[in-house]
């Protein structure tokens, strides 16, 4: 499809784009890019209390548990298609079927060292994950997004995670600790606290 027929298809679509409010100096001052999520990961907390939420079929999962080594990793999705792929780490991988905002909010506050947020792309949903996820981390916990950006070019779709993160960013005071670059753009972020607990960028 050439462009002038894409830009035809999207004009009857109409899609509307959640454009992402834009971020200011604090909130970017100690970001480093990384070549990539896998690259991403070897950055992240070892040995951690994690959730990733949206597992699909688990190959992240496994990147997770291989790169990390979280003592737990808590697996949420709506529904299980991952099957007995995790059989074998049952002492540290837990899974759990259902609605992500309903599952995270069983978990007591401050649980988590970090979550991995990969569900329902639409704004109003991973608002709802964030908003629950901020809470069920350490004060010097870490939220990781997956798919930062406010519109899919494959899918011809709508995302409103880099509005979600840029709004937790300006209204909560967090800022943006790495940005894992990919090929089309489906990038992924971590976000911290802004202040004294999150100077420290983990390694």
């Amino acid at each position: 499809m050439n462009y002038v027929r894409w830009k035809e298809k999207r004009r009857h679509r109409r899609v509307t784009v959640d454009a992402a409010p834009p971020l200011s100096v604090e909130h970017l001052a100690n970001c480093h890019v990384v070549q990539d999520r896998y690259v991403l990961l070897d950055s992240l907390p070892k040995q951690a209390v994690v959730a990733e939420v949206g597992v699909l079929f688990g190959d992240f999962s496994e990147e997770i548990l291989r790169r990390t080594d979280p003592s737990d990793l808590h697996l949420i999705d709506i529904e299980d298609r991952w099957g007995d792929r995790f059989e074998g780490e049952a002492d540290r991988v837990h899974t759990h079927r259902g609605s992500s905002t309903q599952i995270l909010a069983n978990f007591p506050d401050g649980y988590f060292d970090w979550i991995y947020i990969d569900a329902d792309h639409r704004y109003e949903s991973v608002r709802a994950d964030a908003e629950i996820a901020k809470h069920k981390i350490k004060p010097e916990g870490l939220l990781v997004f997956n798919d930062y950006m406010t519109y899919n070019p494959i899918c011809d779709v709508s995302y409103g995670v880099a509005r979600a993160v840029n709004e937790l960013c300006r209204e909560d005071h967090w800022r943006l600790n790495y940005m894992a670059l990919e090929s089309v753009g489906f990038f992924d972020v971590v976000i911290s606290r802004i202040g004294p607990v999150s100077d420290a960028v983990p390694h």
